[in-house]
């Protein structure tokens, strides 16, 4: 009977000390379930968050009143606004995630780089290309003749760097302006100054 009860009693510890590890490890599980769950939640919300930050951009960069478009660091095409669709006649949905230089065809006919490109780091081919590129900080600023719509246009081009969080460059952002009318009408300033200012030369010789 000490037997059977000493057993007996072993068997009731060993099922005590079983019962309270799965107890703890059921706990633990729960614990680290509901981390899980916390961090699925955590992540859904930032990603959440990402696509609210990226379709705010979107919207603003899409009604900029300046034609512009944006490049990732692959060169693929990630934005591409209402106006640069007047300017070139190509819809966003038509050149939105192509990449091989497919932003450079309606500006220049052909795939090549542009000043966009040079953000990511400095090209001698792709400045030669320019007559004149000024920097202001990470900022590049030109005017360049490009043939759009059939029609010479003097254009207007600036272009910057995009950064992420932690200061890395994740991509490169460009805006034009068509300035014709205005070069046009500073060269006809020019031109009457000058013949007014021979005018005044040819009036003061004939007295």
């Amino acid at each position: 009977l000490s037997d059977q009860m000493a057993i007996s009693i072993i068997n009731a510890l060993l099922y005590d000390e079983l019962d309270h590890r799965v107890q703890e490890r059921t706990s633990e599980l729960s614990r680290a379930n509901d981390n899980l769950m916390q961090e699925v939640s955590e992540r859904k919300r930032a990603e959440s968050a990402i696509k609210d930050s990226e379709k705010l951009l979107s919207d603003i960069i899409n009604y900029l009143p300046d034609a512009t478009l944006v490049i990732d660091r692959e060169g693929k095409v990630i934005a591409w606004n209402q106006a640069i669709e007047e300017m070139t006649d190509v819809k966003a949905e038509d050149i939105l995630g192509k990449g091989n230089y497919e932003y450079s065809l309606p500006f220049y006919g052909i795939r090549r780089p542009m000043m966009i490109d040079l953000v990511f780091g400095n090209d001698e081919e792709i400045e030669k290309q320019y007559l004149d590129i000024r920097k202001e900080g990470d900022v590049l600023v030109t005017e360049t003749n490009i043939l759009l719509k059939n029609k010479n246009c003097v254009i207007w081009a600036k272009a910057s760097p995009l950064y992420d969080s932690i200061g890395k460059i994740v991509g490169a952002i460009e805006s034009f302006r068509d300035i014709s009318d205005r070069k046009q009408m500073e060269s006809e300033l020019l031109q009457a100054k000058n013949a007014a200012e021979e005018a005044h030369r040819v009036a003061e010789a004939a007295n």
